[in-house]
Formats: C-alpha cells, structure tokens, sequence
C-alpha cells in the first residue's frame, strides 16, 4: 500500500497532535454524540473535523478509512514510545515519586 503525501501529512499532523496532548482524545473521537462513524471498506472517504495547532478554526480533513486506521496506529505507537521512553528515564533516575 503506498501512503500519499496527505497521509504523511496527516500521519505527522495527528502525531504531533497526540504529543501535545499526552495521551488525551479529541472530544470528536470520543464515543458518544460526536462519534465518528467507521466503515468496514477501507477505500470509503470519511471526514473528521481537525483543530490545526495554532488556530482557532476547525479544518475538515477527508482521507480513505484505511489512512485514518494508520493515522491511529501510528499515534498509539509514538504514544506508547513516549510513555516507555518516559518510564525508562525515571527507572533510570531513581524517580518513581512517593
């Protein structure tokens, strides 16, 4: 599967998001009311509206729902890598609070 320059953009865009956020999920992606419908066929166009860094508008990002599954994938993954990274520097420091 090839990933297009809009899903590395969005890939990168959505990573970046999840650093900032430190592991906190956009009310859109929440269940609930504003849940976003998920389809089964991964060629099906989905639309998100996305607040970019910076500004204080929406953004309606469209991509296949193939690309927006590997946007999640690729978020947990740097998730889990700063976590880790993060447990690993304060094992190594002696830190732990308490």
């Amino acid at each position: 599967m090839t990933i297009s320059k809009v899903s590395i953009f969005a890939i990168t865009l959505l990573s970046a998001i999840s650093l900032q956020a430190c592991g906190t999920v956009p009310a859109e992606w929440k269940a609930g009311e504003n849940a976003v419908a998920t389809s089964a066929d991964p060629d099906e166009i989905i639309c998100r509206d996305t607040r970019m860094t910076g500004s204080s508008f929406d953004k309606k990002l469209c991509l296949p729902q193939s690309e927006w599954t590997a946007i999640a994938e690729a978020s947990k993954k740097n998730t889990k890598r700063i976590q880790d990274s993060s447990a690993r520097a304060i094992r190594s420091s002696g830190g732990g609070g308490g």
